[in-house]
């Protein structure tokens, strides 16, 4: 049986965002076999997503340099599919709505614990064992 791992990208232009967001979800994704990767910018971000293709993407919407993580979700999407679960992230609730339909599998609003991000990637890395035993 091969080895496969996961990855999970974590995109966000605050860096005390991203070490945060790190430090809560690499133990879990340790424990599932994952590898945590990073991005702070639109380009970098968009990039990763195409080229690495990970299972678990948390992308927030306010990326800069005038592209939105909205606009990425828009661009990626089509390319990738369902081979990666984008949950959006942001203090702006009100475009949440607007990000599932475009085709984020979730919405998490900045500010929540950092145990929720925890239990989407629990919850996507079950679904995602179901699928492949």
């Amino acid at each position: 049986m091969d080895l496969v791992i996961k990855k999970v990208l974590l995109a966000d232009d605050d860096e005390n965002i991203i070490d945060s967001l790190t430090l809560w979800v690499e133990a879990i994704a340790i424990l599932k076999g994952a590898l945590i990767l990073t991005a702070m910018t639109a380009e970098k971000t968009e990039e990763t997503i195409i080229k690495e293709l990970p299972e678990l993407v948390f992308l927030d919407l306010g990326l800069g340099n005038g592209i939105s993580g909205l606009d990425i979700l828009k661009r990626v999407k089509p390319i990738v599919g369902d081979k990666c679960q984008i949950f959006v992230f942001s203090g702006y609730k009100e475009y949440a709505e607007e990000c599932l339909k475009n085709g984020a599998s979730g919405f998490i609003k900045k500010g929540t614990r950092f145990n929720e991000f925890v239990k989407v990637i629990e919850n996507e890395f079950k679904k995602q064992d179901k699928k492949t035993s």
